[in-house]
């Protein structure tokens, strides 16, 4: 069903976005997203390298959850997400 295709995406595109974060040493600033079809999503991360003493890193985000992922439409046309990370 479409809810479990947004879930899903979703659920793709933070777990990319955190190895990006973790693997790059980037502190995150935007995250936009260009395309979002049935096979893929694609989007660009804008941020800078981290530097853990300026910005003020106290934990790591270790991975994505499926424990409460919700994502869906609302009535006035905006999506709302719900997503529970392990840190």
């Amino acid at each position: 069903d479409d809810e479990a295709g947004d879930d899903g995406r979703m659920f793709a595109w933070l777990a990319e976005v955190l190895y990006h974060l973790d693997a790059g040493r980037l502190a995150l600033r935007r995250a936009v997203v260009f395309e979002d079809g049935d096979g893929a999503v694609r989007g660009r991360l804008f941020g800078e390298d981290l530097d853990e003493a300026r910005h003020g890193v106290r934990t790591a985000l270790k991975a994505v959850t499926w424990h409460a992922l919700e994502v869906g439409p609302l009535g006035d046309g905006t999506w709302r997400a719900q997503v529970v990370m392990d840190v």
